[in-house]
């Protein structure tokens, strides 16, 4: 497609609404950069479904292009992320904050965006919206057709619900797919007609978190030969969002309803087994800053990488908040590796986090139990911080790139709610989520 100035180009791919629509007078012909974010994992944690919960078959009906002929999955589905979107407003309307917020703010509210948000690029989005002859621009693969309503609300509708960190979210213009079926397609047209119309143009900064696109992305420039134009694509750790079973359950059942109901030809059915044990699933911060700080320590341990993040309960109590003391990092050759954690009022009552497995929790679970897991065990190391130390994260995507984040201890602590006695870290966790353990299956 050929667009014949830059002005048409903005407007054929903006997402319009009357408020806050593109700012023609703002942007001109003399733009010398243009930064380009994604959306899903870079800028707002979109959830996945929860890989240890469905079974191979479900997965691959789900994920886009694959099982489910006509709606696309998951990822084309619009309330899976609409419904997490309103978690978020939901929980922030809920909490209280501080009228005087500093720099890097710590308040109720705050905590609830750093769940959901990535703090660093949002921070960024302000930084390059405010950088004169800068194009600020938001790029997402979600399909125009299906997502033009929630992103109108979410980034285009009520201004609270475009202030994150105490500032208001502010771009140029937010740009959906609307003339490609892959992504990667998309977005390296639109920066074809970008390069072809704005004339002044000396870089492009483009931030995603997905490997096989930066990699696509990069190798797409090579090809251009073009030399004048400095051309980057920063890599961003990968993370997503996730809900609890019950109310995911709910969101796949009307995926399925909808798929079922406009595509006669291929009804699926949901087979879902719950079992007896019980688990909580920790907060996103902690399963970051965990996820971090285990790589970076216990990166010669041999094991298995799986999904972190999944507390198993020992008889523990339902109806109250519980302090849990991170006591031991253990490794059983063969199952997995975990954190042994008790509770601070009952050093008897004791649980565990599978930081790293071989097969579904569920599986995993009943291992720990058969061989004694908590009393038996292969090695064990004393969990102890040093938060005076600035740690380097070093994230391997492929061979072709890898991502570098500097933790600096402190500011992990508070942002993901631990507290420090000595060397020996804590956290809070209520109880009253605790879910049954579910396996969802999908057949035809």
């Amino acid at each position: 497609m050929y667009l014949y100035n830059w002005k048409e180009l903005l407007e054929y791919y903006e997402l319009p609404h009357s408020s806050n629509a593109l700012n023609i007078n703002k942007i001109n012909n003399d733009i010398k950069d243009i930064h380009i974010y994604d959306f899903d994992g870079t800028m707002f944690y979109s959830p996945s479904i929860s890989a240890d919960i469905f079974t191979s078959r479900a997965k691959d009906y789900l994920i886009p292009f694959k099982g489910m002929k006509n709606s696309g999955g998951w990822w084309c589905y619009q309330y899976s992320l609409e419904t997490y979107i309103n978690n978020w407003i939901n929980e922030k309307n809920e909490a209280s904050t501080t009228n005087n917020p500093k720099d890097r703010c710590y308040c109720d509210q705050c905590k609830i965006d750093h769940k959901y948000w990535s703090y660093d690029i949002i921070m960024k989005i302000h930084d390059s919206y405010k950088q004169e002859n800068c194009l600020t621009v938001i790029m997402t693969g979600r399909r125009e057709d299906r997502f033009k309503d929630t992103f109108k609300r979410l980034l285009k509708g009520d201004i609270k619900n475009r202030t994150i960190f105490h500032k208001e979210l502010k771009f140029d213009c937010v740009f959906l797919k609307k003339d490609y079926k892959y992504t990667m397609q998309y977005k390296l047209n639109v920066i074809t007609n970008f390069l072809k119309h704005f004339k002044k143009l000396k870089s492009i900064k483009m931030y995603d978190d997905r490997a096989d696109q930066i990699v696509g992305m990069r190798s797409w420039w090579k090809k251009q030969r073009n030399y004048r134009i400095k051309y980057k694509v920063i890599a961003v750790i990968p993370k997503v969002g996730k809900y609890d079973n019950n109310q995911q359950l709910k969101v796949i059942q009307d995926l399925i309803n909808t798929h079922n109901k406009n595509t006669p030809e291929q009804v699926l059915n949901i087979n879902l087994s719950i079992d007896e044990y019980k688990y909580y699933a920790i907060d996103k911060g902690i399963t970051r800053f965990l996820e971090m700080f285990l790589n970076l320590e216990f990166n010669a341990w041999n094991y298995e990488k799986g999904i972190l993040g999944i507390q198993l309960l020992n008889n523990a109590p339902i109806n109250d908040e519980v302090e849990w003391v991170i006591k031991k990092f253990k490794i059983s050759q063969g199952i997995g590796c975990f954190l042994e954690l008790h509770n601070k009022q009952d050093v008897n009552q004791k649980a565990i986090i599978i930081t790293h497995y071989k097969e579904s929790h569920l599986n995993t679970y009943k291992q720990i139990i058969k061989h004694d897991i908590l009393n038996n065990y292969d090695k064990e190391i004393d969990v102890l911080y040093d938060t005076k130390r600035q740690l380097e994260y070093i994230m391997e995507i492929n061979d072709e790139v890898k991502v570098k984040e500097t933790i600096h201890l402190n500011n992990e602590l508070k942002l993901t709610f631990l507290s420090l006695d000595n060397t020996v870290l804590s956290f809070m966790a209520n109880m009253t989520k605790v879910n049954d353990f579910m396996m969802i299956d999908l057949y035809e």
